[in-house]
């Protein structure tokens, strides 16, 4: 008896008009909301790249830029689904100071606002800088040398000799 009247129920064309029109108000509400301009922060993780070998990054937190921004709901819908990388070339970005490197974050700007796109302008960044303290390391050169005699049976020889790839490696460390 319950399956049936839940099926008169659903059949019934007042139910259906009325929720036709509920969903209809709903899409509007969301249209509505989305169409207005809001201020928001996001959050950029950041990484570096081209670290200089003789040095080692000794902090091991996650940095993280926070940039407050203004758009219009729709775009700023989208930028959720998108994680937010801000990359740091230490060869041209950095400054060095003591034994940190400073970046200040206004330089990542345009990086920032690329990614962002056109429609989304960027109010202001927090922090204004980021220290990454680091440690000298010391850097040799160790050639590779083969440890072993081969011998070869009767008939079968090598014409040049035998060759090491690589023929040395870069040893890193404190």
């Amino acid at each position: 008896k319950l399956k049936s009247k839940l099926f008169k129920s659903i059949k019934s064309k007042k139910l259906n008009v009325f929720g036709f029109f509920l969903l209809l108000s709903f899409l509007f509400l969301v249209i509505v909301k989305l169409s207005k301009s809001y201020t928001e922060t996001l959050t950029f993780h950041v990484s570096y790249i081209n670290v200089p070998e003789q040095h080692s990054i000794t902090a091991d937190y996650d940095s993280i830029v926070k940039v407050k921004v203004k758009a219009y709901g729709f775009s700023l819908l989208a930028q959720n689904f998108y994680k937010h990388d801000l990359i740091i070339d230490f060869n041209k970005e950095v400054q060095k100071k003591g034994l940190r490197y400073i970046y200040a974050t206004k330089r990542g700007r345009s990086a920032i606002e690329s990614q962002l796109g056109s429609k989304i302008e960027v109010h202001s960044i927090q922090p204004d800088s980021l220290g990454f303290p680091y440690e000298i390391m010391t850097v040799k050169t160790v050639p590779v040398q083969l440890d072993t005699e081969i011998t070869y049976e009767s008939g079968y020889d090598l014409l040049n000799g035998l060759k090491l790839e690589p023929d040395s490696v870069k040893v890193i460390g404190p």
